[in-house]
């Protein structure tokens, strides 16, 4: 009870769109949720806009709540009467003060179909609201890529290397470090292998839940052998090239990829882990 009445007071207070386009903003509570429903003045179904949801608590900075679902987000489409935001709020706070909610519509595209005018003569209504669309797209500037869950840790092993871990960051742009580990024995020889790789990670490509990340990387890979019949060992090292794909969904990644060690060869690695 004491979350539900958390609630209500936050929803008491006053709600701010960080832009024009928004208008008539709704706030209940459902359970312990609190829903947000918002209209976009002008909105059709050829549009597709970019849609980012931040609050603030007590006058506090703001932030972006992590455990939203419904038309927030990339790539949402346009023409909806109502647009409906869902946050599961004590998933991300223990409880809420005074709050305020912003939020920030982008039209990223615009596919409304042209009329074709019965004479050569331009439709100047027409090039005056297309100059307008412009000349937003041109204040707005580039749209990034952001991310709720940007950070990764996973099992990460290859074929000679079975044992690892890997850990990076999945944005626009990221990194990545790995370690992996083989080991071989029986009653006449050891072999020992260890490869530290790392490089950077780069987003390529998403739909809804799903995305899709890019890696590359160098390192090298060590090896430790000892032969007890005749009591030799020798220790090498090998210049190590890792690349590969990394597809995320929801909390889940799974990694897939070839690492090349010089004078070696080329063995198949995969990872499983989670994203957060």
């Amino acid at each position: 009870m004491k979350r539900v009445l958390f609630i209500l007071a936050a929803l008491s207070l006053s709600y701010f769109a960080q832009s024009q386009t928004v208008e008539g903003i709704q706030v209940k509570s459902v359970d312990e949720k609190i829903v947000i429903n918002y209209r976009i003045g002008g909105s059709t179904i050829y549009h597709m806009y970019n849609i980012t949801l931040t609050c603030s608590i007590d006058g506090g900075p703001r932030f972006e709540p992590k455990s939203v679902i419904g038309d927030v987000g990339r790539n949402i489409a346009g023409g909806k009467s109502y647009y409906t935001i869902e946050w599961d709020v004590f998933q991300d706070l223990d409880e809420v003060g005074n709050a305020e909610f912003f939020i920030k519509v982008d039209m990223i595209s615009d596919n409304t179909p042209m009329v074709t005018l019965p004479s050569n003569e331009p439709d100047r209504e027409q090039v005056r609201d297309n100059s307008a669309v412009n000349q937003s797209v041109k204040e707005q500037g580039p749209q990034k890529e952001t991310f709720d869950r940007a950070a990764f840790v996973a099992y990460n092993g290859s074929i000679l290397s079975p044992y690892g871990i890997s850990v990076g960051g999945i944005r626009n742009w990221g990194f990545y470090a790995s370690l992996r580990l083989g080991y071989y024995t029986d009653s006449w020889e050891t072999d020992l292998w260890l490869t530290p790789v790392g490089g950077l990670t780069k987003y390529i490509y998403s739909n809804g839940k799903y995305r899709l990340h890019g890696y590359a990387g160098l390192g090298a890979t060590y090896e430790a052998y000892e032969e007890y019949i005749y009591d030799t060992n020798w220790t090498d090292s090998y210049f190590t090239v890792d690349a590969g794909f990394i597809n995320v969904y929801g909390m889940l990644s799974l990694s897939i990829g070839l690492e090349f060690i010089r004078d070696y060869g080329t063995e198949f690695v995969f990872g499983i882990g989670f994203v957060f």
